[in-house]
């Protein structure tokens, strides 16, 4: 029964650690898009739409 317990206190603190990475990542994608200018999104926008098209045939 301990090395459950060990297992389950292992798993619960790498999911933590997880999703404090993942909840960092999309900070920084915020921050990121922020110095993004307003045109050059309009761009991406319209380049992923293309794309998406074209990789999915």
């Amino acid at each position: 029964m301990s090395y459950y317990l060990q297992y389950s206190n292992a798993l619960e603190e790498l999911l933590s650690s997880v999703f404090d990475i993942q909840h960092d990542l999309k900070e920084i994608l915020k921050e990121q898009s922020a110095l993004i200018p307003p045109s050059a999104k309009k761009q991406f926008k319209v380049m992923s739409k293309t794309k998406s098209k074209t990789t999915h045939k």
